[in-house]
């Protein structure tokens, strides 16, 4: 019996072609708690930015990638920062690098970015979020930050995780650009936190995701559901693929799999 229900953001709840919650899906997650089965956000996205995006009920919010758990009164549960040295270690390194890559990243007074290029541009405007203010490079040195993006390639990724920033964990979710956070917390790490607050068994629940930081999630629940828009390698660690977003993947995974009944 499912009593948990953890559902990603951007390409899973929301449509990238239409910035918005299907009829259908948003019906799917009314049923849910008409069922007395708890819905919670388990997202990159910051806690303000899914405010933009929805104002249905949660019970929680797992956001930023587990960096910041929040219930749906704003308690918070979790907030965890990327580690000083690695920041440090990365300021160095670009303050030595030529050809220096954007970068954005979130912080408690909102999102900044080392300067715009086109890959960060075309990242805030598939999501249809206002793009960051820019900020000089040495601000990432005066404040505590929740999660960091940055706009390379798999190449260079590799690279700095393995020689700049050895605590970080990188996600990828777009070939544009990889999600940082401290590798000690995750999507995963955010569902136990939520499972623990509300007293629900890890037997009894159920995520669905699209993107690389979906994965530790996806694996970690007891029913994992990748969308039918999703990676192939992120399709492979999941227990069962739906449709697409736009497909109503959502909805129909919850019936087709017995959860809900409209």
């Amino acid at each position: 019996m499912i009593k948990a229900v953890f559902f990603d953001i951007d390409g899973t709840l929301l449509s990238f072609k239409s910035h918005s919650i299907s009829i259908p899906t948003m019906k799917a997650l009314h049923q849910l708690k008409k069922q007395g089965i708890k819905v919670f956000i388990a997202t990159g996205r910051s806690f303000e930015q899914v405010n933009k995006v929805t104002d249905f009920p949660f019970d929680g919010f797992i956001t930023s990638n587990g960096s910041k758990s929040l219930t749906k009164d704003g308690i918070v549960l979790e907030q965890a920062t990327l580690p000083e040295q690695d920041i440090a270690n990365l300021v160095d390194y670009l303050q030595q690098e030529k050809d220096m890559f954007s970068l954005s990243y979130m912080t408690e007074s909102g999102i900044y970015a080392n300067h715009w290029d086109e890959k960060l541009c075309n990242h805030f405007d598939l999501i249809n979020v206002e793009r960051p203010k820019k900020a000089p490079l040495e601000k990432l040195l005066e404040t505590a930050i929740y999660q960091m993006t940055v706009y390379v390639d798999k190449d260079k990724e590799q690279m700095l995780a393995e020689e700049i920033m050895h605590n970080c964990e990188f996600t990828r979710w777009h070939e544009l650009f990889a999600d940082v956070n401290n590798s000690l917390f995750s999507k995963a790490t955010g569902v136990q936190l939520m499972l623990d607050r509300f007293g629900i068994d890890k037997a009894h629940t159920m995520a669905f995701g699209d993107g690389g930081n979906d994965v530790k999630m996806l694996q970690y629940v007891e029913h994992g559901i990748a969308m039918g828009n999703a990676a192939e390698e992120v399709k492979a660690k999941a227990r069962y693929v739906t449709d697409t977003v736009d497909e109503e993947g959502v909805m129909n995974a919850l019936q087709r799999l017995g959860v809900i009944c409209i």
